[in-house]
C-alpha cells in the first residue's frame, strides 16, 4: 500500500483503487476516473464481466455499418445505380463507416473477461472496470472497506 497525494489530500492506494475517510478512487493510469463517496456505500463486490458491456447491440450495429458498403461495392461492379442515389456518391463516407463498423466488430469479437468493482450506492449501482489490475490486495482492501 503506497500513499499518494491529491488535491483533496493524502489518499492509501492498493492497485486501482485509493482511498481515505471520506472517498474511494478509482484511478485509470493515475488518473481518476471514479470518485465515490464512503457514506454512499452500501456494498463493494469484485465481479468478472465482460470488456465490452453490450457485444449483441455492437455486433448488429458493426454489420449495419458494414453492409452498405458492401451494397456500395456491388452498386459499383454491376451499376445497379440505387445505392448511388442514396448515398450521393460519398465514396469516402461509405468507406469510413465500413472501417468503423469493422472496427466496433473487432472490438466485440475480441472482448474479453476483466474485474468490474461494482458499488452499491443509496442511488444504485455502479461499476467501473479494472483492466485486469486486481489482485488478491484489492480483494482484500474491498474486504475491509465494506466492513466500515
Amino acid at each position: 500500500m503506497e500513499t499518494i497525494t491529491l488535491p483533496e489530500g493524502p489518499f492509501s492506494r492498493v492497485g486501482p483503487l485509493a482511498f481515505n475517510e471520506s472517498w474511494i478512487l478509482v484511478l485509470e493510469n493515475n488518473y481518476v476516473a471514479a470518485r465515490i463517496d464512503r457514506n454512499d456505500v452500501k456494498a463493494l463486490r469484485l465481479e468478472r464481466r465482460s470488456s465490452f458491456k453490450h457485444p449483441v447491440l455492437g455486433v448488429a450495429f458493426g454489420i449495419a455499418m458494414i453492409l452498405p458498403a458492401v451494397g456500395y461495392l456491388f452498386d459499383l461492379v454491376y451499376a445497379v445505380s440505387v445505392l448511388p442515389r442514396m448515398f450521393g456518391k460519398l465514396t469516402i463516407g461509405v468507406v469510413f463507416l465500413a472501417l468503423g463498423g469493422a472496427y466496433l466488430l473487432y472490438g466485440c469479437l475480441t472482448r474479453r473477461d476483466i474485474p468490474w468493482l461494482l458499488v452499491t450506492t443509496n442511488r444504485g449501482e455502479k461499476a467501473f472496470g479494472l483492466e485486469d489490475r486486481s489482485g488478491p490486495e484489492v480483494e482484500a482492501l474491498l474486504q475491509s472497506l465494506a466492513r466500515r
